[in-house]
């Protein structure tokens, strides 16, 4: 029994002490994450996100997957002083990168044939950090937090909001269709994965139906975790 948890960068992951989940599982995280906490695994597949990692040295100690873009490296506008600024070239070659492309080609994915263009045009980062947690780590379950889909307060809802590669607390929401269409391939592909949505959002329309996903409340979560043998 293996335990996974897939933190996206809703505002609800603000209710956990991320450093509670180490001991329970490996963790998989995305974009600014780093910023606060190192993940085991950092998935990364914005060019921005790219640039602003690859500025550090981030990557000497901690491991991250990159997604090779389709395009050759662009000049993009600097968030810190509206400068253009070259993309960084992802050191592809180094011990603490992989490729997200390179994962997906040589999983044995059951239901590949009906998945093939949305696996290979490459999901969003939360849903992409799951992908890869299932891909790398043979997970029993699955602990999807800060995955919050959608906005209560009708605003952007991101933990990130207001910083460097991120929009402004006024932003309208993003609209969380990708999110759902991508995290149900995964819940379809892996269907023997318990997958647990822990958060404020009882139940999403378009799951109604995949058994192996369920709601799950954060005190629920400790319960279940505490009730199985600790991972040291």
């Amino acid at each position: 029994m293996s335990n996974v948890f897939s933190l996206g960068n809703g505002e609800s992951r603000l209710w956990f002490n991320l450093e509670d989940l180490r001991p329970y599982g490996m963790i998989y995280g995305c974009n600014a994450l780093y910023r606060d906490f190192i993940p085991d695994v950092l998935v990364v597949v914005d060019p921005a996100m790219h640039n602003e990692i690859l500025a550090t040295d981030y990557i000497e100690n901690n491991k991250v997957c990159f997604r090779e873009t389709v395009t050759p490296p662009n000049k993009r506008y600097s968030n810190v002083d509206g400068v253009l600024v070259e993309d960084i070239p992802v050191p592809w070659e180094h011990p603490n990168v992989t490729k997200v492309q390179d994962v997906i080609e040589n999983y044995n994915f059951e239901q590949r044939a009906g998945h093939n263009s949305a696996l290979k045009i490459g999901f969003s980062s939360g849903p992409q950090a799951t992908l890869l947690g299932c891909c790398l780590e043979n997970p029993s379950d699955v602990y999807l937090i800060g995955h919050d889909i959608i906005s209560l307060s009708k605003k952007i809802n991101n933990v990130y909001k207001d910083t460097v590669n991120y929009g402004v607390s006024s932003d309208e929401p993003t609209p969380g269709v990708n999110w759902i269409d991508h995290l149900k391939i995964i819940f379809e592909e892996w269907s023997k994965v318990n997958f647990w949505h822990v958060g404020p959002l009882k139940n999403i329309k378009v799951w109604k139906g995949v058994v192996n996903i369920q709601p799950l409340s954060i005190s629920e979560m400790w319960k279940r975790l505490n009730s199985k043998t600790v991972i040291l």
